[in-house]
């Protein structure tokens, strides 16, 4: 008996941990190396790791107000079997910097950034739940929610896996006739967007 239920929880942490974005992408790219962004080739998938600078306006996440280039956000409401009510995600263009050079990361983005511990939604934040078309009043009271946020923000070190292309880069003058500069973009797609990580979880 007690076999089974060692079994059981085994089982049960097994799921929790690969539930986790960032565990998902770690299992998936394990054995993968890093590319120092000088020795990125055109075409090619890539794994880079280095410091995120914001390539445009930074954005503020809805509920825990940061200053950041991407966030990841749950909502859970305390009194429901399906208690999850918001999941919302979104990451801007940036760029991403090691000590070989610089690339321009565009998306789209799977932001495999692990949520931390729920926190409860602020009285003054709870308007932008019903923004979000989340009732938040039941019957005869106010419902209670408690949210997980997760920013990407500058002067972070993260990892992005994503497909390489190399293209003239405009800002840099040329060197000569026949060696025109160039700047490295990582690009996703629908289907295949840039993992973003943190670089511990690689």
């Amino acid at each position: 008996m007690a076999a089974i239920v060692v079994a059981g929880l085994t089982l049960a942490a097994g799921l929790a941990w690969s539930m986790q974005p960032g565990n998902r992408v770690r299992w998936m790219l394990r054995g993968e190396k890093d590319t120092p962004i000088a020795e990125l080739k055109h075409g090619e998938w890539a794994k880079v790791t280095g410091i995120v600078s914001a390539a445009a306006p930074t954005l503020t996440s809805p509920i825990g107000e940061d200053d950041c280039i991407g966030f990841r956000l749950e909502v859970t409401r305390f009194d429901s079997r399906m208690p999850v009510v918001l999941r919302r995600q979104t990451c801007q263009a940036f760029s991403i910097s090691d000590e070989t050079g610089k690339a321009h990361v565009d998306g789209p983005f799977f932001l495999a950034l692990d949520l931390g511990e729920p926190i409860t939604v602020p009285q003054r934040r709870r308007n932008a739940l019903e923004e979000a078309g989340v009732p938040i009043s039941g019957i005869l009271f106010e419902r209670r929610f408690t949210y997980r946020e997760v920013s990407l923000r500058p002067g972070d070190r993260i990892s992005v896996f994503g497909l390489v292309f190399l293209e003239p880069d405009p800002t840099v003058p040329a060197a000569g006739l026949r060696v025109p500069p160039v700047v490295a973009r990582i690009h996703g797609s629908k289907d295949q967007p840039i993992s973003v990580f943190r670089a511990d979880d690689a």
